[in-house]
């Protein structure tokens, strides 16, 4: 594993999608924004999510989704125990909507093929 990170999405600041609907305008982030997981950190080689919170039940809006070159996006609805994999590569754009109530909670995780980038460095 070369990182791992449980998250609790919830609704952005009252406009902040307005202000910044692709999520990464004017150096203000937000976790809407379509990104590449190995253009962030460059080790990264699959990527995975472990849906610990159901679409519809917990939470609504936040669904994953592949913003793929044909101009369909493909949509993963979370579902508690639903794990995505995917390669990190440029292949799969992606971004989660914005959470419009309740918490998406969800464990990502990535996978480095290089035993170099997550081995303990030795004292």
């Amino acid at each position: 594993i070369a990182n791992a990170l449980l998250s609790s999405l919830s609704v952005p600041p009252a406009g902040a999608v307005e202000r910044n609907p692709l999520g990464a305008a004017h150096g203000e982030f937000g976790y809407w924004a379509p990104h590449v997981d190995k253009a962030n950190v460059p080790a990264y080689d699959v990527s995975a999510v472990l849906y610990l919170s159901t679409s519809a039940e917990h939470f609504r809006g936040g669904d994953f989704v592949f913003n793929d070159d044909d101009g369909v996006d493909r949509v993963v609805e979370p579902r508690v125990g639903r794990l995505l994999l995917f390669d990190s590569g440029a292949a799969n754009l992606h971004q989660v909507l914005p959470v419009q109530s309740g918490h998406r909670l969800a464990l990502s995780m990535w996978f480095s093929r290089s035993v170099s980038s997550v081995a303990p460095k030795k004292k």
